[in-house]
């Protein structure tokens, strides 16, 4: 379609197309001769461009966070049957990024002007540590990040590892004196091991000194209390309109120590698991959430609780190990009411619950509870006793448990077992 990456009426077709996707700021677009500055805006690594290319700068009109990839995508799309022969980078930009002032050519020389200021800045920034009381984080370090929603606030002092790999939604608030790692390069702990530890023989290539490609996803409107800390090596993500209190913990890794010749703080962390925390969640002072763990929306965990397993929607959980106390649905109007009997997974997790109460230790789908001394009188009077108690049944377990020795292999098979016996008239 057009002869040269410089054809104005090709950089200006593409400006009006993305400006015309819906979600994003209508008639802020740019479109540019790529650079190599904007090749990777999480790591800020200059690299090599190809011939002809083109970058894209689009701001996001700044109300879900989490659909700037699916506006990027959409954008590709139309691109496709534009301009078949140009490679495109599309970016999706904070608010209020791209230059508005002057005519095509002067904004387009200004857009790569800030582009290569902010890749000077984010390849000598590789953390924001602010130490001094206010309501933001200063403007200029607003590049750092990999997305900064309308009206978002980090309160200071604040400390954070890899800003390029922390998106964060609209009307997001970060209380002080917080800490995020975002923990992708393990590559000088070697080094650390021979200097200090030189009887010691470790490898660069352990799993525990790969580099990682974490990520942590702040949805709109949410808002963490002061002194919270976050540390992934994969992905973190919380919805819109979470809430926490103070001393909120986030982890979806693990430090390793399988070598005991080794401090742990040497030996590196694990590859980690996603963590999420879906829509409307509500956090407690002095909540820790471990990697795995989803929590599903409108849920409510209790203040000092450790979540070391998925809580589902309208959930009441709390204590440690935390644990289902009750259930919220929503009514005809909307709001949250109590519900008297849990459903067929409340069910099986308190179960677990209970069996594990019996056992003195957490249990595996793998534990053979005969050999545990969980045999089925046992296991019946835990349940006749716990599990009414601990979920709030109005009746107990009034029809015998449908189960052999044999069936009490697993937890789940008698999670199945008990829920036949709650519904048994």
């Amino acid at each position: 379609m057009s002869e040269t990456m410089n054809d104005e009426s090709l950089l200006a077709a593409l400006e009006t197309l993305a400006a015309d996707v819906p979600g994003l700021a209508p008639g802020v677009a740019v479109a540019v001769p790529a650079v190599p500055d904007v090749l990777d805006g999480a790591t800020g690594e200059r690299a090599a461009v190809d011939p002809g290319s083109i970058w894209l700068g689009v701001e996001h009109r700044g109300e879900r966070v989490g659909e700037t990839a699916e506006s990027a995508r959409v954008i590709r799309t139309r691109l496709a049957a534009l301009c078949p022969d140009r490679a495109v980078r599309v970016e999706i930009l904070r608010p209020g990024w791209l230059p508005r002032e002057g005519d095509p050519q002067r904004r387009r020389a200004e857009t790569i002007s800030r582009l290569d200021a902010r890749a000077h800045l984010r390849a000598s920034r590789r953390a924001l540590v602010v130490g001094e009381h206010g309501e933001n984080v200063p403007a200029p370090t607003l590049d750092l990040f990999r997305a900064f929603g309308h009206a978002s606030r980090i309160r200071t002092p604040v400390e954070i590892h890899g800003p390029g790999r922390l998106s964060l939604g609209s009307f997001v608030s970060l209380g002080r004196y917080g800490k995020i790692l975002l923990l992708e390069d393990f590559s000088m702990l070697p080094g650390f091991v021979r200097q200090h530890y030189p009887a010691e023989t470790v490898s660069p290539e352990a799993p525990g000194y790969l580099r990682r490609a974490p990520s942590v996803i702040i949805g709109d409107g949410t808002s963490l209390g002061d002194a919270f800390f976050m540390t992934s090596t994969c992905r973190i993500e919380l919805g819109r309109h979470v809430m926490s209190s103070q001393r909120l913990f986030l982890s979806d890794c693990l430090h390793l120590y399988d070598d005991p010749t080794i401090p742990v703080i040497l030996q590196g962390n694990t590859d980690g698991n996603p963590l999420v925390i879906e829509d409307g969640c509500w956090l407690g002072i002095g909540v820790s959430v471990v990697r795995g763990v989803r929590i599903g929306r409108h849920a409510v965990v209790g203040a000092g609780s450790v979540v070391t397993k998925d809580v589902p929607p309208f959930a009441v959980v709390a204590g440690a190990p935390a644990r289902i106390v009750r259930y919220q649905t929503p009514d005809a109007r909307g709001s949250a009411r109590s519900s008297g009997v849990p459903g067929r997974d409340a069910v099986v997790q308190a179960v677990r619950d209970v069996l594990e109460d019996v056992a003195g230790h957490p249990l595996s789908l793998d534990d053979d509870l005969g050999e545990l001394g969980l045999t089925p009188p046992v296991v019946g009077r835990a349940l006749d006793r716990g599990l009414p108690r601990y979920l709030g049944l109005a009746r107990g377990l009034r029809a015998p448990l449908p189960v052999t020795g044999e069936d009490h292999r697993t937890v789940r098979a008698l999670g199945h077992a008990v829920h036949a016996a709650l519904e048994t008239p």
